[in-house]
């Protein structure tokens, strides 16, 4: 019994010991106008950990944002003590998506050394009312699943675009106007 209790405690204390690594999504406001600029900043923490590679695509399910400004900016991970950075692959995004982040070591194994790493930032134009939620493609089937130092799925983001103030207050005088147009008939 009493080694039992004792392995269990290693057990425990091994895996709040354990490491992963981290992704976050972060959009610079909360609503937008139509016509806005959107901004995603993707960053990450290694927390340590060796990768041969990281990929990671961002999936829109709503038609609110136009990609806009070109390919999303991706800042190389570092290794051997910040003296060699990885290869950056291309980036390209679509009408539903962006890939974020597409980096290989150059020496397989070695850990990341730079502390907390902006990943990419892509921008975009708001293009119609409505909220779109941005999530990680996780499909590893299709070969492009998000791949972070063995993070698989990770936490997207909410774009909420909001009809401008002025339009929503023509709306309500048009709706009061309907309104008392009806009560006159009546």
């Amino acid at each position: 019994m009493k080694r039992t209790l004792i392995a269990v405690a290693t057990l425990i204390g091994l895996a709040s010991a354990a490491n992963a690594a981290t992704l976050t999504v972060v959009a610079d406001q909360a609503n937008y106008l139509v016509g806005d600029t959107i901004t995603l900043t993707v960053t990450g923490d290694t927390q340590g950990g060796t990768a041969l590679l990281v990929f990671g695509r961002l999936l829109f399910d709503a038609p609110v944002a136009a990609y806009s400004t070109g390919a999303p900016n991706q800042n190389a991970l570092l290794a051997f003590g910040g003296a060699l950075p990885w290869v950056t692959g291309p980036l390209s995004c679509g009408a539903a998506s962006c890939e974020m982040m597409n980096q290989i070591s150059p020496v397989v194994g070695q850990a990341v050394t730079s502390s907390v790493p902006l990943i990419a930032t892509v921008s975009f134009l708001a293009t119609a009312v409505g909220t779109s939620n941005v999530n990680w493609d996780t499909n590893q089937a299709g070969g492009f699943g998000l791949d972070f130092f063995g993070l698989n799925d990770a936490a997207g983001t909410t774009i909420n675009v909001i009809p401008e103030p002025t339009t929503a207050a023509l709306l309500g005088l048009g709706m009061l106007g309907l309104a008392v147009a009806g009560r006159r008939r009546a």
